[in-house]
């Protein structure tokens, strides 16, 4: 009894507003992000910023893109990270690209973290985040995965 009661009522809560509800998690993810920047209001984010590592972050909106900011006791910035679609890098590559698209020279340079992801740093700096089956690191990237996320660390 117990366990269909909670059934029905995960049920519910996961058909409640679907048409109104973002098509895929990354828009989701971007629209709250940009309501909370909005809104002024702090509350605990945190980002895995490597292997093991989960540290409180705060959403930012620059030109119109949003960004999870990581910064150290100093107040400096140590990582900065993108799963918003608008983002470039300067290498032009943006969320939702596949590996196959990146050029061979910066796939070479690949190398896997374990259970954060697999990554291609860029010359500008930023690295192209690949997350593979249910630790993000289950395998490795085939040519029509796409990029999950961009970011840079200090």
């Amino acid at each position: 009894m117990k366990n269909t009661s909670l059934a029905l009522v995960l049920l519910i809560l996961t058909s409640c507003n679907r048409e109104s509800a973002p098509k895929d998690n990354v828009s989701q993810d971007a629209l709250m992000e940009s309501e909370f920047a909005q809104s002024g209001a702090k509350a605990p984010r945190f980002v895995m910023t490597s292997s093991g590592s989960l540290k409180p972050s705060t959403a930012v909106i620059l030109n119109s893109i949003t960004f999870n900011i990581v910064q150290d006791q100093q107040g400096d910035t140590i990582y900065r990270g993108t799963r918003d679609s608008v983002f470039e890098t300067p290498e032009g590559y943006s969320i939702g690209d596949s590996i196959g698209m990146v050029q061979n020279s910066y796939r070479e340079l690949m190398y896997k973290e374990p259970g954060f992801g697999y990554f291609i740093p860029l010359p500008s700096e930023w690295i192209l985040g690949f997350c593979q089956g249910a630790t993000c690191t289950s395998f490795e990237p085939k040519t029509k995965d796409p990029i999950r996320w961009i970011f840079k660390r200090e």
